[in-house]
């Protein structure tokens, strides 16, 4: 287990450096430093730039939020400082999560919401305060408290930039804090949701930041809650808003940056088989194959293609669809283009898996599309790769199981050779799935016997219903 220092420790142990050896500050932090690392402690929480020889000489977070604590008691009608002192804190909370831990302790949380509700009529100063907000929060949402989610509700009817931060605002409250999702959730912010995706349906900008809402909604991340609400979540979400999104995928395939969002948040939302049927019924397919023509060059959008595909055929009959409508050579030919990356190369290999399954028909398109030569490929050029052979291995099973007539193609391309090298390189870690794929193509495997017994005669005890060997 990681040891991590708190700051008070650090200070300590500089100090006292500083004292029983005579070194100045600089070399003390330095000392410090490198025994803490060589003993394995994470420093990663910790300020080294502190001044603590003179103790009337404050670091910025601190002179920053007293600064800003001021200026609200204050009450001044000159706001300009107020908005410097913010930005300030944003700039020191900015560096590093040391810092923003630094920013928490001394109450920033509190002084920026004081900030938020204090001049909330105010949209310069307000855009600041969610700037600050948004960076301070960037992997601490424990800050949240309950009584403030209520606030978003109102942000998010205000101006497009406040609405883009505070949307931002509420994605870092979502990271990895299943409470927080559940508490927001429960605010009928859904509602809100519903309405901006009608009123912003021109502007990208915001839509993509919602849509990164709602997949952080549906996360779960949080290994302090042991039972999350991520799939009633999903189901909730994409009732009201998945054909809202896929209209979306309509009306911006052409928009690069956003079209890759829409197909992501999409993807992560058709957990049901309905969904899928809704997504296929919209028209959405066609959304797809008209992304993956207009961008073929892109491998981000082909990789979020690959992977709605993939979620899309969790549904028999749009597993058939997507072949029908002629999928199969424009996924092939997208695994083609990007084979040599190996995120994309993964994805695309998965999705041909999904829709080969049990799918005779679907098979025989991929065969005929020459997928085959695709596939030894990617095991060629990523054989290091454990998620890529894998995958591999039951895009094979997928495609010759139930057409056996098929193994010589995979063999002419000597699938045998590359399998068993794969099998060499990972040994046990996925042998199972290798083997399997061999085993389909009529190759000859050398199988473990998993458990062996004793040749000892089982028998029951007179005295108890325990077996002994």
């Amino acid at each position: 287990m990681v040891r991590v220092a708190s700051q008070e420790a650090f200070e300590s142990a500089v100090k006292e450096t500083m004292t029983d050896f005579e070194m100045t500050q600089e070399e003390a932090i330095e000392d410090v430093v490198e025994q803490f690392r060589a003993q394995g402690v994470d420093l990663s929480n910790v300020i080294k730039d502190l001044i603590l020889s003179d103790p009337t000489n404050q670091h910025a977070i601190c002179k920053s939020v007293q600064n800003t604590n001021k200026i609200l008691d204050d009450k001044s009608d000159d706001t300009s400082e107020l908005i410097t002192e913010l930005n300030t804190l944003k700039m020191e909370c900015d560096k590093d999560i040391a810092h923003k831990l630094m920013a928490s302790k001394e109450g920033a949380y509190q002084t920026i919401i004081k900030c938020i509700t204090q001049y909330e009529e105010n949209d310069i100063i307000l855009l600041a305060a969610l700037k600050c907000m948004v960076t301070l929060m960037e992997g601490q949402p424990d800050l949240l408290l309950m009584k403030d989610i209520l606030i978003f509700n109102k942000l998010l009817k205000k101006n497009d930039e406040v609405v883009i931060e505070t949307l931002r605002w509420i994605s870092n409250c979502c990271l990895k804090h299943e409470n927080n999702r559940q508490t927001i959730f429960k605010t009928k912010i859904l509602n809100n949701f519903k309405d901006m995706m009608e009123l912003h349906k021109n502007n990208p900008k915001i839509l993509v930041e919602l849509c990164t809402v709602l997949r952080h909604l549906v996360l779960d991340d949080d290994i302090r809650v042991e039972f999350g609400q991520a799939h009633e979540h999903a189901r909730l979400i994409a009732t009201d808003t998945l054909h809202l999104l896929t209209q979306m995928l309509a009306d911006f395939k052409s928009h690069e940056d956003f079209v890759a969002d829409i197909l992501l948040t999409i993807a992560t939302l058709v957990v049901r088989h309905e969904f899928c049927q809704k997504v296929d019924e919209a028209g959405g397919l066609q959304f797809i194959f008209d992304v993956m023509i207009e961008f073929h060059d892109k491998e981000k959008i082909n990789r979020q293609c690959f992977k709605l595909l993939k979620a899309l055929a969790g549904n028999d009959d749009v597993k058939r669809n997507i072949v029908k409508k002629g999928g199969a050579h424009l996924i092939c030919s997208a695994l083609d283009s990007h084979k040599e990356i190996s995120h994309s190369a993964s994805c695309g290999l998965g999705c041909v898996s999904a829709i080969a399954l049990r799918e005779v028909e679907n098979s025989k398109a991929f065969f005929e599309a020459g997928l085959p030569e695709i596939i030894i490929q990617c095991i060629n050029i990523h054989s290091d790769n454990m998620s890529i052979v894998r995958n591999a291995s039951w895009a094979i099973r997928n495609m010759v199981t139930r057409l056996p007539e098929n193994r010589s193609k995979f063999l002419e391309l000597h699938a045998e050779e590359a399998l068993n090298n794969a099998l060499n390189v990972f040994g046990s870690e996925i042998a199972h799935d290798i083997k399997s794929a061999l085993i389909d193509l009529g190759c000859n495997v050398k199988l473990n016997e998993q458990w062996t017994g004793k040749g000892g005669k089982i028998h029951t005890s007179e005295n108890s219903n325990e077996l002994y060997e």
